[in-house]
């Protein structure tokens, strides 16, 4: 389980329940000094506290949440974490979070470069970059690093993956400001599965491989091993663990990220890629070289 710091666990509990309710569309009224929401007459919310009379229930945010969404204590303090939209009863006591903005980015128009990376380094074939550029997710910076943009639910630009083209280069970023608790992604459909990698190469080099099979489905780069990522991505898409599944890299940090997240949700898939090697990306690789020889 996840440690949580006590300054953390105290800022969750500030955050106005009300806003929470808001973030998931459900729809809330004043009655006197309280609000109900209109599928819950007995459950009577002020700002970070609720008293729910049917169930005889009571608490601060964290327990809310942990009571309306069917979470355990640490996935309910970490969603509410990392929604930055979320209005606080008090001041915030955890960190404040850089502002995200998309001039940071340092986009330019021609992005040969990064089209030529990713096909040539990466295999990655070229419609399929092709549908990732004209869905905004990935451009180009001026200093030639590919960039992966993180979209929201309303196609705005909340943060970026960055990284290096240049032969050698080990650069990987996560821009100044990205918003908590998203990843790069992208849906087919309307997602009811979630598919979790460490990076937006896997994520694309996934997409190539099984196209054709992913109906209904959002596919999420964590920028590393983030279980935030998961909670947060699940939380806003109301897909169940039980339709999740874990992409992660073939080594041991990936092998124990996936145990980790079993110990808490028993029916999280594990897809495993069935070549000895260490990730999507390097799969597809060998993949395409095998058909070309």
């Amino acid at each position: 389980m996840s440690y949580l710091e006590r300054s953390s666990i105290e800022a969750a509990n500030c955050v106005d329940i009300i806003s929470v309710l808001q973030m998931s569309g459900e729809n809330v009224k004043r009655v006197g000094q309280y609000y109900e929401t209109e599928t819950h007459d007995s459950l009577r919310i002020k700002e970070n506290w609720y008293f729910w009379n049917s169930k005889g229930t009571y608490g601060h945010t964290i327990d809310f949440v942990k009571e309306y969404y069917n979470l355990n204590f640490v996935d309910a303090t970490e969603y509410i974490l990392n929604n930055n939209n979320f209005n606080f009863s008090r001041p915030k006591t955890q960190t404040k979070q850089a502002s995200f903005l998309i001039a940071d980015l340092n986009e330019v128009k021609d992005i040969n470069l990064a089209i030529a990376y990713l096909c040539k380094r990466r295999h990655i074939n070229y419609n399929i970059i092709e549908e990732f550029v004209k869905k905004n997710v990935i451009s180009q910076d001026n200093k030639g690093n590919v960039i992966f943009k993180i979209l929201d639910e309303n196609n705005r630009i909340i943060g970026a993956e960055k990284r290096g083209t240049y032969s050698g280069s080990h650069f990987k970023q996560v821009t100044k400001g990205s918003k908590r608790g998203y990843g790069v992604n992208i849906s087919v459909g309307k997602p009811e599965k979630a598919f979790f990698f460490e990076g937006s190469i896997d994520l694309i080099s996934f997409y190539e491989l099984y196209k054709s099979e992913l109906a209904n489905s959002i596919l999420v780069s964590m920028s590393g091993l983030k279980d935030t990522v998961i909670t947060s991505t699940l939380a806003r898409s109301n897909i169940d663990y039980k339709n999740t599944y874990l992409c992660v890299d073939n080594d041991q940090a990936g092998t124990k990220f996936v145990e980790k997240l079993k110990l808490q949700h028993p029916e999280v898939k594990h897809f495993k890629h069935f070549e000895d090697v260490k990730d999507w990306n390097e799969y597809l690789i060998c993949k395409n070289l095998h058909y070309t020889k």
